[in-house]
């Protein structure tokens, strides 16, 4: 007699696949800093600041945070949500959860909010 077949995880579910991917992204940012380069949302600005882990920062998209100056020297602020799948549905926990949290950090004052972006990191 056979024995049933085992389900088991996928290696990508409990071997860091998020984390990797995240570190991967994290890297991209950081070659960009120190080439004095424009992040992919504003070319022409320069990044003059990477924060990771924002959680301490009171954000509640937690990832990374980029501040960028632009030539005329307006500064740009974006937090950045790393996902590994993401689905735009709405009935997607993750996808509500992601949106909750980039509704919650846009801040109140409408000049500052001109300048403050969320974004989303998924995957290829």
């Amino acid at each position: 007699m056979l024995s049933p077949v085992m389900s088991q995880s996928s290696p990508a579910a409990t071997g860091g696949a998020g984390p990797n991917f995240e570190q991967r992204v994290g890297a991209f940012l950081l070659a960009l800093l120190l080439t004095r380069s424009g992040p992919p949302f504003s070319p022409r600005a320069q990044i003059r600041r990477i924060r990771q882990q924002t959680e301490e920062m009171k954000w509640c998209t937690d990832d990374y945070f980029i501040e960028a100056q632009r030539p005329d020297g307006t500064l740009l602020r974006v937090l950045v949500q790393v996902k590994r799948a993401f689905a735009l549905v709405a009935n997607d926990p993750t996808c509500a959860e992601v949106f909750g949290d980039a509704w919650r950090d846009m801040p109140a004052d409408n000049s500052t909010r001109r300048r403050t972006a969320c974004c989303w990191s998924p995957a290829p």
